[in-house]
């Protein structure tokens, strides 16, 4: 049996625009300061103000800093070679440019204030500094690539997700390879080219990599690959029962409020009337990539087990080599999960019927282990 001595997140409702404080979507007006959070009048935005307040003069204060970093590199631009403009001279090898890490720095610590304040339009915009980060600077030595993919899920960007995991792994893999005979410039261009990738593909792309990261993407991809299968059980549930009783133009009207956008593209699979196939290699797929991360780091798990755990988003160690890397994958990705309707008591399942051990305890051990090391190293 599973030896589990936590309480597992509750679900929650995918993120919306909504009031914070009442949750209706009409009439809707914005936080002055931050225009991050929304209110349905004055009367909730004052009383949500002391519980806000903290968050909204972070998000002002970093977006100050970020500010003052882009405007300090544009006035030496000269004394780095470059033009005002060196955001996109310099594009996708920023980091190299000297005196640039503050405002990737800077950049990071907004996108973190972001985060904490957990609206729709936070994550939306926490997204869009991640992409220029990551545009920016495609070896990212912030490490905000690693947690940009749980950003575009709790969005419901399933596609963009799967998208980032196949263009980063491709990335490094050239990095690791054959970075230096390619030029900067085509490497923005293999986006492109990995831009509506087909979802329902097997995992070969993923598995055959190598890279020391490759267990981020792996979980990001097993929930896009989670989510596919519950939209298509869910689907022939729906053809099914309702096909015999209404027209089939009706039917196929029905049907696109059953899925999400991502499998609505897929017209193959939208005017099947018999997908078995497609459910059985979903689930072959989601269960052979929590056996192979489950595999290589045990401890992933932990994370979603003991939400009260998590950490700040790109806290912990960027690489999941060592015994607590796993643990942050799932720490950055838990509202994910959470908001994922079914999603972690799949992973329960799996995990009980795998017979894996998740203990507190012993994973801290090692933590501190892990921390003294580095006090020592330093």
């Amino acid at each position: 049996m599973v030896a589990i001595t936590a309480t597992m997140p509750a679900p929650k409702p995918p993120l919306e625009r909504q009031c914070a404080v009442c949750g209706s979507k009409d009439g809707l007006r914005r936080c002055t300061g931050c225009c991050l959070v929304l209110y349905c009048g004055k009367n909730h935005q004052t009383s949500h103000w002391r519980e806000h307040k903290r968050d909204c003069k972070d998000v002002g204060y970093y977006t100050t800093c970020l500010q003052l970093e882009e405007h300090m590199l544009r006035d030496h631009a000269g004394d780095l070679g470059l033009s005002d403009n060196l955001f996109e001279e310099a594009r996708g090898w920023f980091s190299e440019l000297d005196g640039v890490h503050q405002y990737l720095g800077a950049r990071k610590d907004l996108v973190t204030a972001m985060v904490k304040m957990n609206t729709f339009d936070s994550i939306q915009a926490a997204i869009f500094h991640c992409q220029g980060i990551v545009e920016l600077d495609f070896q990212d030595y912030t490490g905000i690539v690693l947690y940009l993919p749980s950003l575009y899920l709790r969005l419901g960007l399933e596609q963009q997700c799967y998208d980032f995991c196949k263009w980063n792994i491709m990335i490094q893999d050239f990095f690791d390879k054959k970075a230096p005979d390619i030029p900067w410039g085509e490497m923005g261009d293999m986006c492109v080219s990995m831009k509506n990738s087909n979802v329902f593909e097997d995992l070969e792309y993923f598995t055959d990599s190598a890279a020391p990261c490759e267990l981020f993407y792996l979980v990001a991809v097993m929930l896009v690959k989670f989510r596919l299968l519950q939209d298509l059980l869910a689907l022939q549930a729906t053809t099914e029962s309702v096909g015999k009783r209404v027209p089939t133009e009706i039917l196929d009207y029905i049907c696109l409020y059953v899925v999400r956008p991502v499998v609505v593209k897929n017209r193959t699979i939208m005017e099947s009337t018999d997908r078995s196939y497609e459910i059985q290699l979903l689930k072959m797929q989601v269960q052979f990539l929590f056996r192979l991360v489950s595999k290589r780091f045990k401890s992933t798990w932990l994370g979603l087990i003991h939400p009260r755990s998590k950490q700040g988003l790109g806290s912990g160690t960027r690489c999941p080599c060592c015994e607590t890397g796993g643990r942050y994958v799932l720490q950055n990705s838990c509202d994910a999960w959470a908001e994922t309707p079914g999603a972690i008591d799949h992973a329960m399942e799996f995990i009980e019927q795998m017979g894996i051990k998740l203990e507190l305890a012993d994973v801290s051990k090692k933590t501190c282990a892990h921390q003294k090391q580095d006090i020592n190293a330093k």
